[in-house]
């Protein structure tokens, strides 16, 4: 027997699913050079991809719930893989009632969607609006991206897993109907916080800023943070596209100065307000100033007070 005949071919579970998801989304991207029947294949990798998703959610819960028939779950047969699994319906339905957990309603109905068109396509015959099915793809992309970072672990992916769903991410965020459905979906969300920036990974006003919470979270791409510097910094490169090169090359102070409520190096002047990636005060331009000393940031001094920071002035009355 040759080696390559010898040869085991192994796909973990998780990275199987992406695998799928990612092979759909490579047919999308030819689909879109119009090749219309790629779009059967975008259905049924997709709809794969999902449902193993899903069925990996359960597993980590216990081994047993992937079997449709409980009474018949043993360890021997999981192992080989030699066993009745369940199917969409069945996983949400567990995932509801064994696992306890809250499924999007419109997330679940959008797989559904799938799993009827996929259907069709594996068992009889092809006959939708393109609209209609790209709709239901992207929907269930929007709502398994989520379902993704709210369900496993960051440190549970493997740094293949990880290309991958990272090459799926990027396509995503550049595809405008997955970005129109996105917004869509968070508007409602967006709705209920003050403080909404332009996220400094992807471009979206998404980022949130919400008082009381460390961490700083963009709804849109999932990008998070608690560094506070790290992030202020990134929103100066990314956002107002200052860099800390050319700051340096021509004299010029870095936009990250000391917050006038907190004090930590984390506020910056956000078009329109001064806003802190620490402790997320927001204030009007117009209430803040810089020292006529050393050039930090202030509260904008009333009548005809200096407008001078706390350090420079005990500085001054120091020496006098």
């Amino acid at each position: 027997m040759s080696d390559k005949a010898s040869k085991q071919l192994y796909i973990p579970l998780m990275q199987n699913a992406l695998d799928f998801i990612d092979k759909g989304l490579s047919e999308f991207k030819e689909y879109e050079k119009n090749d219309i029947k790629l779009l059967k294949y975008v259905t049924l990798h997709v709809h794969a991809g999902i449902e193993l998703i899903l069925k990996a959610r359960l597993i980590n819960e216990h081994w047993s719930f992937v079997f449709k028939d409980l009474d018949k779950a043993s360890q021997e047969s999981y192992q080989n893989g030699d066993f009745i699994s369940i199917d969409m319906v069945v996983a949400f339905k567990r995932l509801k009632n064994l696992c306890d957990i809250e499924i999007d309603a419109a997330f679940e109905q959008a797989c559904n969607d799938l799993r009827k068109k996929r259907n069709k396509i594996d068992h009889f015959e092809m006959n939708e609006s393109i609209e209609t099915l790209i709709g239901c793809v992207v929907k269930v992309l929007v709502g398994i991206i989520d379902f993704l970072r709210t369900e496993f672990d960051e440190k549970s992916i493997s740094a293949e897993e990880n290309k991958i769903l990272d090459r799926i991410k990027s396509y995503l965020l550049e595809n405008q109907k997955y970005i129109l459905v996105k917004l869509t979906a968070i508007a409602p969300k967006l709705s209920t916080v003050e403080n909404v920036i332009k996220c400094p990974q992807c471009g979206q006003k998404t980022f949130v800023l919400d008082e009381g919470e460390e961490l700083c979270e963009c709804y849109f791409c999932n990008y998070k943070s608690t560094d506070y510097r790290k992030v202020a910094d990134a929103y100066v490169e990314n956002v107002l596209n200052i860099s800390a090169y050319s700051c340096a090359k021509d004299g010029e102070p870095w936009p990250v100065t000391s917050c006038i409520e907190c004090g930590l190096d984390s506020f910056v002047d956000v078009p329109g307000n001064y806003i802190c990636f620490n402790c997320k005060k927001k204030f009007e331009d117009e209430d803040v100033v810089k020292c006529e000393v050393c050039g930090n940031t202030v509260c904008k001094s009333s009548g005809d007070e200096s407008n001078i920071c706390y350090d420079c002035y005990n500085a001054i009355e120091y020496k006098a």
